[in-house]
């Protein structure tokens, strides 16, 4: 499903402009890909620079293809390919000097590291930047009709798939196998090749631990 994204960007700037910044960067995977629809896992994959009138997608060679996809369907992303050397400065090429560049100051993406590399790249370009609350998260936390109407899908396959493996476990199976049928089954009827986390499987002595990992029991 894809965000609204004209009404997500007016609500984050908005709360932006309430906050004193012009632009926000985040390094949040869940957020750049709630905004752009590009799905990376780690934090150093790719990030966004969200500006008065776009979201600028940043990232390396090796998401290039995916994010031309993404961009064709949507003209309010811009991609830039950086070469890893100078990620910051090339964030910070779209920002005009004197403008306020804001930054997740609570995020857990928010390194010491790369602050003091935003602050090196603000100062050169004569920008100010400032750390401020996430407001991306305050938007993904109110969801549209049609988020809802997602998430009961969810909740309604979760289901099916509960109903489902319970009439096909058997004397003899492991955690593991039980786990790989379930997954299979929930990959079957979703269409989809990720889950949300690791299906759990606990039995025994491993049924008292709420996050336990499939073994071979």
């Amino acid at each position: 499903m894809k965000t609204d994204l004209t009404q997500a960007l007016s609500t984050i700037r908005d709360e932006g402009r309430a906050l004193g910044v012009d632009h926000l960067v985040s390094r949040n995977p869940t957020h750049v890909n709630y905004l752009t629809g590009c799905g990376v896992h780690s934090p150093g994959d790719a990030f966004i620079l969200i500006t008065p009138s776009n979201i600028v997608l940043f990232s390396d060679k090796r998401y290039e293809g995916t994010i031309r996809r993404v961009i064709a369907d949507n003209p309010l992303i811009q991609m830039f390919i950086w070469d890893g050397l100078h990620p910051w400065d090339d964030l910070l090429s779209f920002v005009e000097p004197g403008q306020r560049v804001g930054f997740e100051k609570t995020s857990q993406y928010t390194t010491y590291n790369v602050v003091s590399k935003l602050q090196e790249a603000a100062d050169k370009r004569g920008a100010t930047l400032i750390g401020i609350d996430d407001i991306v998260m305050n938007v993904r936390m109110i969801k549209s009709p049609a988020e809802i109407a997602l998430l009961q899908e969810a909740f309604k396959l979760s289901d099916d798939a509960f109903r489902y493996i319970m009439g096909q476990i058997s004397v003899g199976q492991t955690e593991i196998e039980i786990a790989q049928a379930l997954n299979a089954y929930m990959r079957k009827v979703s269409g989809t090749d990720e889950l949300a986390f690791a299906t759990i499987v606990a039995s025994g002595e491993n049924g008292d631990t709420p996050h336990a990992t499939a073994t071979d029991r």
